[in-house]
């Protein structure tokens, strides 16, 4: 499906309408369209296809395996109190929420013009960091 859905450029559209399976985009005041001349820059419409041949070949491998031969074995629980590092990086975490629970720093957005220097961001690489130290400590402290 996903080889004979390319695009004339080899890429892949994120969006296919269903039945006729043609690429859809949004315009850059998002009426829906078959075009992709005038897609807001601020979303990829357009995908890479470098892991398709990586992909069909796991599935390749996989597609006849049994149900239990795919389940992974629990990782198991190491006893005893989380480090001092995985305690300092929750603490942190927890000091940068804003009082709407959110981790905000100052910065842009890529697509629009800066409207104030003092402008708050959600950066998605400081949540994954923050979310990532808060469950390392529930998961080092889950049994006490």
């Amino acid at each position: 499906y996903l080889e004979a859905s390319r695009l004339p450029d080899g890429q892949l559209a994120r969006f296919y309408e269903l039945k006729t399976n043609k690429p859809l985009y949004f315009t850059r005041d998002y009426k829906l369209t078959y075009r992709d001349d005038d897609v807001p820059t601020h979303y990829t419409f357009k995908l890479t296809t470098g892991r398709l041949k990586r992909a069909a070949e796991e599935y390749e491998q996989l597609k006849d395996a049994s149900l239990e031969s795919l389940r992974k074995p629990p990782r198991p629980h190491k006893p005893g109190p989380p480090s001092r590092e995985t305690v300092s990086r929750a603490q942190r975490a927890v000091e940068a929420l804003d009082q709407r629970g959110r981790w905000l720093e100052k910065g842009r957005l890529k697509t629009h013009e800066p409207t104030s220097p003092d402008m708050r961001v959600l950066r998605m690489a400081t949540f994954i960091e923050n979310v990532r130290a808060l469950s390392d400590y529930l998961a080092a402290t889950r049994e006490q």
